[in-house]
């Protein structure tokens, strides 16, 4: 008994000053970030007093190659400097204007005969011509689009004279890469009405590591359907992980139409989070520092809004332990699953779920003098927070 005693006391010793260690890394860790962070922005409140302002187009990365042309592989000054300038001239812009010859005053397009025409300017017009043609544009996304926004129709201006105007304008942008010039337009999209009801019910979604959890609950707030669906974004390169996304929110999307039901996301500040990642798990700070998660939400709700499907954000507040206390048991649905159906249920209007004072976990009476239901899930969260997920299922079970 002496000797378990000893061990327990060594062990306990261990544990404190492993976490004095801790605590002490992080400080060093945060006093050496507040220092760059200082000295950033003292050179930014030198620079607005002198009225400098430091632009670089071409990236400075490419810049700075001049001052060691060796190490990167170039031979002479000249040769760096024909990159830089092919850099600098890769991209040009046109905005564009309603009121100009199809939507744009140095870009027009015809889709009548997929026909591109370009304006040269007056010093160039001798050896390119008026106009540069280009033949047989077709974008393989937005050509409705497109086409829609080139119908006119008559108006007058400020003076009361008669002109055509454009149902919107057109910008382009045009890339020169290695394989060769790309363009690229933009317009304003018409964004048709809501399909979806409320009175068909909800569609849940819980985001998690590697997959989301679906979760369709009726009008009165009680689960039909729980899906889960494969979404291995990690160790894959960034068009993957596009293609991957686009992939999960489209089969997301038709649920949403099939069932004819509003999707409910968590209204999730990324930039507040991202700020706490030293503070949080490992697992949780992984999640977050990825663009992924960010690039999902972004994209559910672009093609929901094309597709007539409503999204709404709610607050997701202690849906994981409000879902595996009251949900997940009594319909049989996984812990994610119930997270989603407490989701589905916010975006329904149900308030806070009531909390549950006698359960398999113990008695927790003693909460009863918290004034709301927020506070009193909020002390449950810190009372079982050091529980691992296996130890409150087999409680449950039990």
């Amino acid at each position: 008994t002496n000797s378990k005693i000893n061990l327990h006391q060594r062990l306990m010793e261990n544990l404190k000053k492993n976490s004095k260690d801790e605590r002490l890394t992080k400080l060093v860790k945060k006093k050496r970030k507040l220092y760059h962070l200082e000295n950033k922005l003292k050179n930014l409140l030198e620079d607005e007093k002198k009225k400098n302002v430091r632009i670089c187009f071409g990236t400075r990365k490419l810049f700075k190659k001049q001052h060691h042309l060796n190490e990167n592989n170039y031979k002479h000054h000249k040769e760096w400097k024909k990159d830089w300038r092919n850099k600098r001239n890769a991209s040009i812009y046109c905005i564009g204007s309603k009121d100009e010859t199809c939507g744009n005053q140095t870009c027009s397009y015809y889709p009548e005969k997929y026909e591109l025409r370009l304006r040269v300017a007056n010093q160039y017009i001798e050896k390119y011509g008026r106009y540069i043609i280009f033949h047989h544009i077709k974008f393989p996304y937005g050509q409705d689009d497109i086409n829609a926004s080139l119908k006119t129709y008559n108006g007058k201006t400020r003076g009361n004279k008669d002109v055509k105007y454009c149902m919107s304008a057109l910008s382009y942008r045009f890339l020169r890469k290695e394989k060769g010039w790309y363009v690229h337009v933009s317009t304003e999209v018409k964004v048709p009405k809501i399909k979806t009801s409320k009175w068909s019910g909800s569609l849940g979604i819980d985001l998690n590591k590697g997959f989301i959890s679906l979760c369709h609950v009726d009008r009165f707030g009680y689960p039909l359907k729980e899906k889960k669906i494969n979404m291995n974004i990690y160790n894959r390169r960034k068009e993957q992980v596009k293609a991957t996304i686009g992939d999960v929110v489209k089969e997301v999307v038709e649920i949403s139409i099939e069932k004819n039901v509003p999707i409910a996301i968590e209204k999730l500040n990324f930039n507040k989070k991202k700020a706490r990642l030293k503070e949080e798990s490992k697992k949780y700070a992984r999640m977050l520092s990825g663009f992924a998660y960010k690039l999902f939400y972004d994209m559910i709700k672009s093609k929901a809004s094309r597709c007539g499907v409503e999204v709404i954000e709610i607050n997701p507040s202690y849906t994981s332990i409000i879902g595996q206390f009251k949900f997940m048991k009594r319909y049989g649905l996984s812990s994610h699953g119930s997270a989603a159906c407490v989701i589905a249920r916010r975006e329904l209007g149900y308030k806070m779920e009531r909390f549950p004072y006698v359960n398999p976990l113990g008695d927790f009476n003693f909460l009863k003098h918290k004034k709301t239901m927020y506070l009193r899930w909020s002390s449950l969260s810190n009372i079982i927070k050091n529980d691992k997920f296996s130890d409150r299922i087999e409680k449950l079970k039990s």
